[in-house]
């Protein structure tokens, strides 16, 4: 019964993983500025949503920098709500 209990431990573990990897994943730095752009949403606004300065929304969008982290896996769903409004 353990190595039942321990094989979907496992696989709940491996869906978890999978599910945040592709929360974190982003489109093209020029499609990010696009989709904003496109929704109608100002550097600031998104800036001030995800509690960064408008710089940093400008060299992700640039692809100067990634963002990492809990700012990837944030602005990786608002790009991801944003494609939805489209």
């Amino acid at each position: 019964m353990d190595n039942m209990d321990d094989e979907h431990d496992y696989r709940e573990s491996l869906i978890n993983i999978g599910q945040i990897a592709a929360a974190s994943r982003l489109p093209t730095p020029a499609t990010r500025r696009l989709l904003r752009a496109n929704a109608g949403v100002q550097v600031s606004e998104l800036a001030n949503a995800l509690h960064v300065t408008r710089q940093t929304i400008w060299l992700w969008e640039s692809g100067g920098t990634e963002p990492s982290g809990s700012n990837r896996r944030r602005y990786a769903l608002v790009l991801e709500n944003l494609k939805g409004l489209l």
